[in-house]
């Protein structure tokens, strides 16, 4: 539904220096101005607020290599050529199953998206062993028995 008033058109300049981009709350002064009317000078307030940041969680199912090991975390709806990173908690080395966290938001223009916390179960898988190059060290391929302790052992590992 739209309101119009009879008579001119009215013409609304905002007023230079009134620019708002980042999370906060600015006083913008605009004048509306109308063939023989006086000029009207007002204020309004404008707040931006905080985009609710989507998070994104990659890399949940890993396999040992022993080195320590966590999903990652993005924002997906990340403002394109904004500097936003998501923390994410959790890390571990050994085969199994663990939850990871993300925690917090950081860089430039981490303080214009909202975030909850939020967790994701990941897995790090054990590992195929590699025996490339081993070989068993003993004489012949069989003992017989004898009562007496036999060795057998690997070498190349």
């Amino acid at each position: 539904m739209r309101y119009a008033k009879p008579g001119p058109p009215l013409v609304l300049a905002i007023e230079a220096g009134n620019r708002l981009v980042d999370v906060g709350a600015t006083c913008v002064w605009y004048r509306v101005r109308v063939p023989n009317y006086v000029d009207l000078v007002r204020a309004a307030k404008v707040v931006v607020f905080p985009r609710e940041a989507e998070l994104a969680w990659s890399d949940t199912s890993l396999t040992y290599d022993g080195t320590p090991h966590r999903p990652t975390c993005v924002v997906a709806n990340r403002v394109e050529g904004d500097d936003c990173a998501v923390t994410v908690s959790g890390e571990q080395r050994d085969a199994g199953s663990y939850t990871a966290a993300a925690t917090g938001l950081t860089g430039a223009d981490a303080g214009n998206y909202a975030f909850a916390a939020n967790e994701v179960p990941f897995e790090i898988a054990k590992a195929q062993y590699d025996l490339t190059g081993a070989a068993w060290d003993f004489p012949g391929t069989s003992f017989v028995y004898d009562g007496t302790e036999k060795r057998v052992s690997v070498t190349n590992l």
